[in-house]
């Protein structure tokens, strides 16, 4: 595996567990642990999201910068090798 796709694997497990986490609390709202489990997941999530981006370019139209539109360049979750 290429060090591009072992970084969007690390980011796509970060964005999993913040989501994970968001959805108990959804259910659980005063749960304290897992509402810091959702900040420690977060902050990796935004971590890993902007190293990635650093490297290889936006992932999100969200995060393009600069004067051009440079979030398409990238491959699609489906053109990446399995």
């Amino acid at each position: 595996m290429k060090d591009r796709e072992k970084m969007m694997k690390k980011v796509q497990t970060a964005d999993f567990e913040m989501i994970e986490a968001n959805l108990y609390l959804d259910a659980y709202p005063n749960c304290s642990k897992a509402l810091e489990y959702f900040y420690t997941a977060r902050d990796r999530a935004e971590y890993l999201t902007k190293e990635y981006e650093s490297k290889y370019g936006p992932l999100t139209a969200r995060s393009n910068m600069g004067n051009e539109w440079d979030w398409v360049k990238s491959p699609w979750p489906w053109k990446c090798e399995g």
